[in-house]
């Protein structure tokens, strides 16, 4: 399992902010939120964590491949503590 703090969520396109740019604070916690909730993160990537389904050359493929694969201990809806 990785811990919801070793994860970079990144911008995919610019919804969030410019391409490939690191989210943190409430934009981050919100993506990570959404992601627990529904599975995806719409225009936002992991980076890479270097696991056995990620494809380097797809960012899209990056990061746990399900919620179910971090641990969100310490973590809140909507905020990380």
């Amino acid at each position: 399992m990785i811990p919801h703090d070793e994860l970079t969520v990144r911008c995919f396109g610019d919804q969030h902010g410019p391409d490939g740019a690191t989210l943190d604070g409430a934009a981050r916690a919100a993506l990570l939120t959404e992601f627990r909730r529904t599975g995806a993160m719409l225009g936002a990537v992991f980076g890479r964590t270097h696991e056995e389904h990620e494809d380097a050359a797809d960012p899209t493929t990056w990061g746990p491949a399900s919620a179910a694969d971090v641990d969100w201990t310490g973590f809140a809806e909507g905020g990380a503590r």
